[in-house]
């Protein structure tokens, strides 16, 4: 490992994680306001029905000017345009589904700088697209705002800012990760201990916001925003060279494509995944990751030796290193819950967002996870105990 490194060498801020190190920009610089107005009247212009001819009128920058923009800017400029282009598609009510070309080039145009697929991704929805109602306040659901949204509705801001506060309370976890290879670098059981722990707490905080997912956004009102955010199938992006005319399919925003679980995994040094679906299209997802984000979990996987280091020169360790698994376990079986509610009991579509028989990819990778990540694995009968637990945990927290 480069003990040279930092965590800011990867954008990963060491109090917020995977959230920007500076608060997100809520206004592009004199010049862009006609995109600043079309995002802050996107709600309006879905419900009227007038997106898919005013988005026609929107001037086309130069591909250059996206290029001058500086890094913040950029991400705001993304928010809005990913967001516009899913409203567009996803305002069509018959195919061939299509783009125009004053929203697909500049799309293509930023995804091309920002090296991802030029769809609507999670660190758009998500990890940028938040403001502080008091901005001397914390990073906390109740004092959050979105800056792009679908709808002028509150459960979709709840959703939303839930997993924004999920991935601040990650940052603890995350910058101990780094803790942890560097402890594991100098031989620091002591402070190797000290990092699991700071996991585990990092973990648990995370299931706490989760649990107040509910609060905000009920299962009858959730599929709504879901529509919003879906794969695109078989598209058009007018006036996009390399793509020749030719439709294409790309996943939807999800949220298999933050960083904080594949992070987890690889600075633990858990067994990779089997070569299946799943690995496959958790391996994708990272496509849909900011570059910078991507490196990090490249390089723990690379670098990372806390599993072997704990059984070989810390056992006593061991208990913590599992705890961090359970925890985990615990985060992703919480949202499998809510997927059956949110989703599964409201539709007869097997599809994720991104694509996926999505009940079957979540309840496998937590039953794959459950049979390799652990040192000291459970039995079968702990498992259906788990799965018992976590699902009376979620029957409450709904109230069904």
């Amino acid at each position: 490992m480069n003990t040279e490194l930092k965590l800011s060498d990867f954008d990963v801020s060491y109090v917020k994680g995977f959230l920007p190190i500076e608060d997100p920009l809520v206004a592009l610089p004199h010049g862009w306001e006609f995109l600043d107005q079309f995002g802050n009247n996107l709600p309006e212009l879905i419900e009227s029905g007038k997106i898919l001819t005013e988005a026609k009128l929107l001037p086309i920058p130069p591909d250059e000017y996206f290029r001058g923009l500086n890094k913040r800017e950029l991400q705001l400029a993304w928010v809005r345009y990913s967001h516009i282009q899913s409203a567009y598609v996803h305002s069509q009510k018959v195919g061939p589904f299509s783009i125009c070309i004053n929203i697909a080039k500049p799309v293509v145009a930023i995804s091309k700088i920002l090296r991802v697929r030029p769809i609507l991704p999670y660190f758009a929805y998500t990890l940028n697209n938040w403001k502080r109602k008091n901005s001397g306040g914390p990073i906390k659901v109740d004092n959050l705002e979105l800056i792009q949204t679908f709808m002028r509705d509150s459960d979709q801001a709840w959703f939303n800012l839930i997993h924004v506060d999920i991935e601040y309370e990650a940052g603890l976890g995350v910058r101990n990760l780094w803790e942890a290879q560097l402890s594991v670098e100098m031989g620091h059981v002591v402070a190797l201990e000290q990092a699991l722990l700071n996991v585990i707490e990092s973990i648990k905080n995370m299931i706490t916001v989760m649990k107040r997912m509910p609060e905000g956004t009920s299962p009858e009102t959730y599929y709504k925003i879901r529509t919003w955010i879906m794969f695109f199938e078989n598209v058009i992006y007018e006036g996009v060279d390399e793509f020749d005319g030719k439709p294409q399919t790309f996943p939807g925003q999800t949220g298999a494509q933050t960083s904080i679980f594949q992070s987890l995994e690889a600075g633990l040094q858990m067994p990779k995944l089997e070569e299946n679906r799943l690995a496959f299209h958790l391996m994708d997802m990272r496509n849909h990751m900011p570059e910078d984000h991507r490196r990090f979990i490249e390089y723990l996987e690379a670098n990372s030796r806390v599993r072997d280091f704990t059984i070989s020169s810390a056992p006593h360790l061991i208990g913590q290193y599992d705890e961090c698994v359970d925890q985990e376990l615990t985060f992703l079986a919480i949202h499998l819950g809510y997927a059956f509610y949110y989703i599964h009991k409201q539709t007869d579509n097997p599809k994720g967002t991104g694509k996926t028989d999505f009940m079957d990819y979540l309840a496998g990778r937590i039953k794959e996870r459950w049979e390799r990540a652990f040192i000291k694995p459970g039995s079968e009968a702990d498992f259906k105990l788990f799965t018992n637990n976590v699902r009376k945990i979620v029957t409450e927290l709904i109230a069904v």
